[in-house]
């Protein structure tokens, strides 16, 4: 039945393009959306055969709202609302801080490739944004591989001999051997159009040159430019799709049983760069064109244009609202017709099978660990926890979180423990109660499954801890490391995982996941705290400063590694080379 306070909210709301802001009873926002026309839209929800409106109004009490000029400030204010209160029933997209870019430095006597996240525009070229990390590394890497470009920004006055990297062909080691200028600086020209994506002309020049070379009877210029070529050519022969297009992110949507699959590939230099899998229930999707808005809310960059397979109803307010964020146009257009592109649909269909086929296997493992385990209920969700420590200092706890099977960063958790303590009974107590209190407190749900890195003792911290928070459904188990013998309720005395059953080695996989996130986040804590340490004692130094490049470097090795100019972007030069001079010494 339908709350009537609600019906009575509803009436009263404007015909006005704004945001509706869906509340429990305690204030908490448990569903944000936009729309054109405020009380046309929120009427829909009163529907209650469909299941997200079930589910929405079994917890609602009560309605706010934002009245907008228009529909683009609605979206930007949708998407800022989400992303500040993260509702159960909305899809959660990052808002990464900044994207990375690759860095040409033409500043450089002799031009390096640089992974980078800063722009300064000064006789430097950058190629990007780039969507990810990961994406960025590979592409220098081929350009390492193909163009022999340095990737290092090393004082050539302290070089006396090549590294590694000369020695297997990745390098021309300039720092060493200057009198390869002029090919290095052919090179750098070759890595810029490829960066560009300007392939076909880069291989009309390769042949020409190799041509060239072969009637000068530089027969070895011209095999080097014949490898250089064929190298190409295996690179985009890997491609499966290689588009003459501009930056573009193309978003392909499927449909299957109770789920919404969603690949998006990323389009830089006129090939496919990178991609990322979005997979939703229908707790929280709405339509492929409603994640269309988020996605382009959460940019942190403009695109040249966007690829769709689905139909849109809203294209001049998307493409408006790209234009209110970056000053640049944008195109979006639905390809699912044009023959064209045809080889590109079919790739992210045969990703997204693949993905379908993942699912379902980390469902049946996770049906055959209920059963092995004598589960409660299927594990969809589960916590890992575990305590590191150095004898009893730098001690931390860490809670990972694994959902259908995968990890769900967005959910671990660091929790700092109190110094000097070395009970790991205590810690593991403390740990879980933490975590599964400030859950509650925040509405998320909590896990089927908790597996705890130890042995009896700290199952019997873990029961402790649930029983005073009054939780019965969770199942919990620990795992000791020797035999790795899984000790619960049901198995007092332990059973020894057999490792000829794969779901065995997933039940490991969350535990060592745990061990690994603590052992990092204890690190951080000891590199900072000694990194700070010995900052003060640097002339100049203070603790605002210390704290200043703390934030920057992270590490006691991130300071040490980094050059005179990189520190200098965050201190004054006198200041840059004391910390530079200091590191040095500290070294030697």
């Amino acid at each position: 039945m339908i709350n009537p306070y609600l019906e009575r909210e509803v009436k009263k709301l404007p015909r006005k393009p704004g945001v509706y802001l869906f509340k429990e009873k305690n204030g908490k926002i448990i569903y944000i959306g936009k729309a054109k026309d405020l009380k046309k839209r929120v009427s829909q929800y009163l529907n209650p055969k469909i299941y997200k409106n079930r589910l929405i109004l079994s917890k609602a009490e009560h309605i706010d709202f934002f009245v907008t000029n228009n529909e683009v400030e609605a979206l930007l204010l949708e998407f800022s609302l989400i992303k500040k209160h993260k509702p159960i029933f909305n899809i959660q997209l990052k808002d990464d801080k900044s994207y990375p870019y690759i860095l040409l430095d033409l500043s450089e006597e002799f031009p390096g490739i640089y992974f980078t996240r800063k722009k300064e525009e000064w006789k430097k070229q950058y190629f990007g944004p780039f969507p990810s990390v990961s994406s960025v590394r590979k592409t220098i890497s081929v350009v390492e591989k193909y163009f022999k470009l340095k990737t290092c920004k090393t004082d050539f006055s302290k070089i006396t001999r090549p590294c590694l990297k000369y020695q297997i062909s990745r390098c021309y080691a300039p720092c060493v051997y200057p009198e390869t200028k002029d090919k290095y600086m052919e090179k750098v020209e070759m890595a810029k159009r490829f960066l560009e994506g300007k392939l076909n002309e880069l291989e009309n020049d390769l042949k020409n040159k190799m041509e060239q070379a072969a009637n000068n009877l530089e027969f070895e210029k011209a095999a080097e430019l014949r490898d250089t070529l064929f190298a190409l050519q295996r690179f985009r022969e890997k491609q499966v799709v290689f588009l003459d297009l501009p930056d573009t992110d193309f978003i392909f949507y499927k449909p299957y049983e109770n789920r919404h699959f969603i690949m998006v590939f990323y389009f830089r230099g006129k090939r496919i760069i990178d991609k990322k899998e979005f997979v939703f229930d229908e707790t929280r999707f709405e339509s492929p064109e409603h994640f269309l808005e988020l996605y382009i809310a959460s940019l942190k960059n403009g695109v040249v244009s966007i690829l769709t397979n689905f139909e849109l109803t809203n294209r001049k307010t998307l493409e408006d609202t790209h234009k209110t964020r970056f000053q640049t146009k944008t195109k979006i257009k639905n390809i699912s017709k044009i023959k064209r592109f045809h080889p590109l649909m079919q790739m992210a269909e045969n990703n997204i099978e693949f993905l379908i086929k993942q699912e379902e296997k980390n469902n049946e493992n996770l049906e055959k660990v209920k059963d092995y385990l004598k589960l409660k209920k299927i594990p969809k969700t589960i916590y890992g926890f575990d305590i590191s420590h150095l004898g009893g200092c730098f001690s931390v706890a860490s809670s990972v979180c694994f959902k259908e099977g995968k990890p769900e960063k967005s959910l671990y958790r660091r929790i700092k423990l109190e110094e000097g303590v070395n009970d790991d009974y205590a810690s593991i107590y403390f740990a879980v109660k933490k975590r599964l209190k400030s859950d509650i407190k925040r509405g998320i749900r909590l896990p089927d499954l908790i597996i705890i890195d130890g042995g009896k003792g700290q199952l019997e911290a873990a029961k402790k801890a649930l029983d005073e928070l009054g939780i019965k459904d969770i199942d919990f188990i620990s795992i000791a490391k020797r035999e790795e013998r899984v000790f619960s309720e049901n198995f007092k005395e332990g059973i020894v995982l057999d490792f000829s059953l794969p779901y065995s080695k997933f039940i490991t996989k969350v535990r060592n996941e745990s061990h690994r996130f603590a052992n990092e986040y204890r690190k951080t804590l000891y590199n900072k705290k000694n990194l700070k340490s010995m900052l003060l004692e640097i002339p100049g130094i203070g603790e605002k400063t210390a704290k200043k490049l703390l934030k920057r470097f992270k590490s006691v090795n991130g300071i040490k590694k980094a050059e005179l100019e990189i520190l200098e972007e965050t201190v004054n030069k006198p200041l840059a080379k004391k910390i530079k001079m200091f590191f040095d010494k500290f070294k030697n």
